[in-house]
């Protein structure tokens, strides 16, 4: 393996666990009380929105974050799920802080990880995302680590479409051959990577649906710690 693609939604900014779920814990801890499916519901409603140019290019995670809450809350309010002191006007700005403070954890402890790969492999990074993944990297202090950032939104491709990777490998002069592909999602990540003939390891966290079929992906882990480990005994090629 000459390069190694991550994922960032769900993968790099919160070590498997889908971001429905990072928002539903933080809702949990905020102790606001609402049914799991009118949460999931304000969740679908508000990633449809979001794509919808609500992000600006040069906007921080913490501004997408809340731009994200913010629109959960206003669907929730306009179906009457929330209840009493989820009405409190900073309380959508509190679970914003709260999801920005544990992706900003989840980073620091997972840098080394990253790190360590890079001086190893090519890095690149291939996610859907609105149009400002560079300036979130470049706020969680990890653009450098990657030659190529591919931002759905920029590119106008969004997987599961094969072709976001195929930019990816094109931009990095690579065969798909020598290009591992990580990622938490199986149908969007390992699907369509396996596709393309790269290898695949695919993250396996916490998520709100489970593939019947895991037959597309080459390794499995459950913490992007793994990686690591996994690359330094695997007979892999070094990086050129």
């Amino acid at each position: 393996m000459k390069a190694l693609l991550f994922d960032f939604g769900g993968t790099i900014d919160t070590n498997g666990v889908h971001w429905s779920e990072e928002f539903w814990d933080a809702y949990q801890r905020a102790g606001i009380r609402i049914s799991k499916a009118d949460f999931e519901n304000a969740y679908i409603s508000a990633e449809k929105r979001m794509s919808d140019t609500v992000v600006r290019p040069g906007d921080t995670l913490r501004t997408t974050l809340g731009k994200q809450i913010g629109l959960q809350f206003e669907s929730l309010n306009h179906t009457r799920s929330l209840h009493d002191r989820a009405t409190s006007p900073e309380l959508p700005a509190r679970v914003a802080g709260d999801c920005y403070e544990r992706v900003r954890r989840t980073i620091d402890r997972l840098r080394p990880v990253l790190e360590a790969c890079s001086r190893r492999f090519v890095l690149g990074l291939v996610s859907n995302f609105y149009g400002n993944l560079g300036a979130v990297c470049a706020e969680l202090r990890i653009d450098s680590l990657f030659k190529v950032i591919i931002d759905s939104t920029e590119v106008g491709v969004r997987k599961p479409d094969p072709r976001i990777f195929q930019i990816a490998i094109d931009k990095l002069a690579i065969s798909t051959a020598d290009t591992l592909v990580v990622g938490d999602s199986y149908d969007r990540d390992i699907v369509p990577a396996k596709g393309l003939g790269c290898m695949t390891i695919w993250l396996r966290g916490r998520s709100w649906t489970s593939p019947s079929d895991t037959s597309s992906a080459d390794y499995v882990i459950y913490s992007l710690d793994a990686v690591g480990s996994f690359l330094s005994t695997a007979r892999y090629a070094e990086r050129p």
